[in-house]
């Protein structure tokens, strides 16, 4: 009896110890270094915890992480919002696994460095408005996220070192980061099963290393990127599930090619590329509605070889356009057919095999 009665003492004992390694509240919403300095008094043993929330105060305001370093995973979100001193992530290095991360207007953060260990995000991954991160080196280990990966208005980011390891995002948006060159980092990614957006890129002229994607599930749209000149690549690209492929307001775009293996556009394909000068591509594609307006500079389109089935296709305002793609496997066009205001051209005799065309309006040509 004696001898039980210790043991049940020690298990207790053991048991609150344990316990108090961590406090016991759900989200930890923490603002000031004091804050941060006194858990890591308290609960110096502290591995895991369901979620920290760091945020602004202009009082005692939070430059130092280290009094996290021993923790290993969150369940639920880590956010860092606003803390307007923050240098460096340095005591985040234990960290292996969150749900979502998001970094948020932390305007003097250089660095991702120190989220190395990080290898699982089962949410989102969302950096945004942190206007001095310049490299995401942090993230190398990172190879799927369940839902959003958000670069957005990182001023100072001039590469996308770091996410080279990355095969499968929801979401990837990737916007207003004036700096950025290039994309050719994320050569790996596989497979984005919503949506695809690269949008306000002041500088990126390259926008290589997407040679491993293979499916997008929803919309892909690449829109006003002014110093883009080309799009190459893309020839593992085989789908675009229920969404549209759009590109416009590229200003300097001059040549888009590739796309070679793209079946099936769920929605239409739609360029407006004033600049455009060659098309070349496309000639998987077997059922699409295409459109082409406003292509000032416009000479020639290539492509589309296999097309069987259109719902509609539309050639407007493009003034230096001559003639129209050898739509040879072209049969049947469900819609309309529409060839306008492109002043010189005069021979549309690509369409030599269409047998059934619902509408048509033409003001130019020679069929």
């Amino acid at each position: 009896m004696k001898y039980l009665l210790i043991s049940s003492m020690i298990l207790l004992l053991v048991t609150v110890e344990c316990q108090a390694q961590c406090p016991n509240d759900i989200t930890l919403t923490y603002t000031t270094q004091y804050d941060i300095d006194t858990f890591k008094l308290n609960y110096p043993n502290c591995k895991y915890l369901s979620s920290i929330n760091l945020d602004y105060s202009d009082v005692d305001p939070i430059t130092d992480l280290t009094g996290f370093q021993n923790i290993d995973s969150l369940s639920r979100d880590l956010r860092i919002v606003g803390l307007s001193e923050l240098t460096n992530l340095d005591g985040l290095q234990s960290l292996r696994r969150v749900d979502d991360l998001i970094i948020k207007d932390c305007g003097k953060l250089v660095t991702s460095g120190a989220l190395q260990g990080l290898n699982i995000i089962t949410g989102e991954l969302k950096l945004e408005n942190n206007i001095s991160l310049n490299d995401l080196t942090g993230f190398r280990n990172i190879d799927s996220l369940v839902s959003t990966l958000t670069l957005s208005e990182l001023s100072g980011l001039t590469n996308l070192d770091g996410l080279q390891n990355l095969q499968r995002v929801r979401r990837l948006i990737i916007s207003d980061c004036n700096l950025l060159e290039s994309t050719s980092k994320l050569k790996s990614l596989k497979i984005v099963t919503s949506d695809f957006v690269i949008l306000r890129n002041a500088i990126l002229s390259d926008l290589g290393g997407f040679d491993s994607l293979e499916f997008v599930g929803e919309d892909f749209e690449i829109i006003g990127n002014p110093k883009l000149n080309s799009i190459a690549g893309f020839n593992k690209l085989k789908v675009i599930e229920s969404g549209h492929l759009k590109m416009s307001f590229n200003d300097t775009l001059e040549i888009v090619e590739g796309f070679n293996s793209l079946v099936d556009i769920g929605d239409e394909l739609n360029l407006n590329i004033p600049s455009l000068i060659r098309l070349d591509g496309f000639n998987s594609l077997v059922s699409n509605a295409i459109e082409f307006d406003n292509h000032d500079f416009l000479e020639e389109v290539a492509g589309f070889s296999n097309l069987k089935f259109a719902p509609n296709i539309t050639f407007k305002y493009n003034p230096k356009l001559t003639k129209v793609p050898e739509f040879g496997q072209l049969d049947s066009i469900g819609g309309g057919l529409y060839i306008e205001n492109n002043e010189i051209l005069r021979n549309i005799s690509g369409f030599y095999n269409l047998k059934g065309v619902r509408y048509h309006h033409f003001l130019c040509c020679e069929v």
